[in-house]
């Protein structure tokens, strides 16, 4: 997971709430590691967990190369029917921002026809080696499986 884009999604929630949308993020790990994530991060958003892989292996965004398969960092939004309205799957340094994502599905909520929301470049910094550094310490490192 990236914890700054959770945080990005996280400082945009109420947005997204009010437009009627709801959020949660996936991830391939424990249900203890990922809620320790959700608390530390105060994300009011549920985080599911997807250990045995079997949602991002069929949604097609298994990433094998990595600590035994984990998730590419993608967004979908899914209609109430389940029907993806958007869907992105992104790079390692580049994803879809929040806000971005939040005014193209209120302009298309508002029937108004807008471009797809544009990826932005990320960097990361001391601070994103020192929070996986200190989830690895408490955590330890997932195995491959």
């Amino acid at each position: 997971m990236c914890l700054r884009q959770l945080a990005n999604y996280r400082d945009h929630a109420s947005g997204f709430r009010d437009a009627g949308f709801d959020l949660a993020a996936l991830a391939v790990d424990e249900p203890v590691r990922s809620e320790a994530v959700r608390r530390e991060n105060k994300l009011p958003f549920p985080i599911l967990c997807d250990t045995r892989r079997e949602v991002i292996e069929a949604w097609g965004i298994i990433n094998h190369k990595e600590k035994g398969g984990i998730a590419e960092p993608a967004i979908f939004v899914l209609d109430r029917s389940r029907r993806v309205l958007f869907g992105s799957v992104d790079g390692e340094f580049s994803r879809v921002g929040a806000a971005a994502l939040l005014e193209a599905l209120r302009n298309h909520s508002s029937g108004a026809n807008s471009p797809a929301p544009r990826r932005h470049f990320i960097i990361a910094t001391l601070g994103d080696y020192w929070r996986a550094a200190r989830g690895v310490m408490r955590f330890g490192v997932r195995s491959s499986r």
